[in-house]
C-alpha cells in the first residue's frame, strides 16, 4: 500500500468516526484519491474542512469534488490550492456551486485556471448565496477572465473577498498603470506588447490620450483588444493632438472597431501610421477604413494584412 493510499484511508476511517476536518496536503492524492474522498463526502455528515493541496490533483479529480458536494450539506470550507486543475474542472466546480448551500470558502490558487474557467466561476457565483471567500491567485487569469468575475460579482450578495493576485491580469493592470504614469511624467512613447491589457486597459489608455499632450506612438500589438477597445482608442484619439504612430497589431479587432477607427480618420490630423496586421477585420472593415482614408489627409501608413476574417490586404 501506497503512502498516498495509506493516508486516504486514514482519513476516511477519520470522518466515519465523526472526524470534522480531512488534512492531506502533500500526499499526492490524485484524481484517484480525490474520487475515493468524494464517495465518501456523499454519506458524510460531520466533516465540514477539507484541505487537499498539494496532491496533484486534477480535473478528473475536481469533477468527482464536485459531485460529491452536490450530496453533501455540511462541508463548508474547501482547499485545492497547489494542484493542477484547470478550465475543465473549474467549470465542474462552478457547476457545483450553483446547487451547494453549505460552501463559504474555496481556495483554488495556484492552480492552471485561465479565463475560460474564471467565466464559468463567475457564472456559478451569480447563483450563489453561500460563498463569502474565493481565492484563485496565481493562476492563468487575464482580463477577460477577471473582468467576468467582476460582472459576476454584481450579482453576487455574499462574497466578500475574492483573491486575483499574481494572475496575468495583475501583471496587466500594473504594466497600464506604469505606461499611463510614464505618459503622465513626459514620455513620448508607450510600449505596452505582449501584456494582455484587453478591452480594460485599452479603455484607460484611451482616458490618457485625452488629456496627454506628449506622447506620440503608441505599441499595444498581442493585448487581446477587441471592438471595444477599438472604440476606446478611437474616442480618445479624436481629443489627441500628438499621437502619431498607433499599433494595433495581432490583437482582436473586427469590423466594429474598424469603423470606429474609420469615423476617428475624418476627424484626426495627426496620425501618420496605424497598424492593424493579424487582427479580424472583414471585407465590410477594410471597406469603411478605405473611405476614412478618403478623407484624412495625414494617414502615411495603414498595414491591414493578415486579417482573419478578410479577402482584402491593404497598404496603404
Amino acid at each position: 500500500m501506497t503512502v498516498a493510499e495509506s493516508a486516504i484511508l486514514g482519513a476516511i476511517a477519520q470522518a466515519e468516526a465523526g472526524a470534522t476536518e480531512v488534512h492531506l496536503s502533500r500526499v499526492g492524492i490524485g484524481d484517484a484519491g480525490a474520487t475515493q474522498l468524494a464517495d465518501m463526502l456523499r454519506r458524510n455528515a460531520t466533516v465540514m474542512e477539507m484541505n487537499l493541496d498539494n496532491n496533484h490533483i486534477g480535473d478528473k479529480g475536481a469533477r468527482a469534488l464536485a459531485d460529491g458536494l452536490r450530496e453533501n450539506a455540511v462541508v463548508m470550507e474547501l482547499y485545492i490550492q497547489c494542484n493542477i486543475i484547470d478550465d475543465k474542472g473549474a467549470r465542474a466546480l462552478a457547476d457545483m456551486l450553483r446547487e451547494n448551500a453549505s460552501v463559504t470558502a474555496i481556495n483554488l490558487g495556484r492552480n492552471h485556471i485561465g479565463d475560460e474557467g474564471a467565466r464559468a466561476l463567475a457564472d456559478g457565483l451569480r447563483e450563489n448565496a453561500t460563498v463569502t471567500e474565493i481565492n484563485l491567485g496565481r493562476n492563468q487569469i487575464g482580463v477577460e477572465g477577471a473582468r467576468a468575475l467582476k460582472d459576476g460579482l454584481r450579482e453576487n450578495k455574499t462574497v466578500t473577498r475574492m483573491d486575483l493576485g499574481g494572475n496575468p491580469v495583475m501583471v496587466a493592470v500594473r504594466a497600464v498603470f506604469e505606461a499611463i504614469a510614464h505618459a503622465e511624467a513626459g514620455a513620448t512613447e508607450v510600449h505596452l506588447s505582449r501584456v494582455g491589457i484587453g478591452d480594460a486597459g485599452a479603455t484607460q489608455l484611451a482616458d490618457m490620450l485625452r488629456r496627454n499632450a506628449t506622447v506620440t506612438a503608441m505599441y499595444l500589438d498581442n493585448n487581446h483588444i477587441g471592438d471595444e477597445g477599438a472604440r476606446a482608442l478611437a474616442d480618445g484619439l479624436r481629443e489627441n493632438a500628438t499621437v502619431t504612430h498607433m499599433i494595433l497589431h495581432t490583437n482582436r479587432i473586427g469590423d466594429e472597431g474598424a469603423r470606429a477607427l474609420t469615423d476617428m480618420l475624418r476627424e484626426n490630423a495627426t496620425l501618420t501610421v496605424v497598424g492593424l496586421t493579424a487582427n479580424q477585420v472583414g471585407d465590410e472593415g477594410a471597406r469603411a477604413l478605405a473611405d476614412g482614408l478618403r478623407e484624412n489627409a495625414a494617414v502615411t501608413a495603414m498595414y491591414l494584412a493578415l486579417q482573419l476574417e478578410s479577402s482584402l490586404e491593404m497598404e496603404a
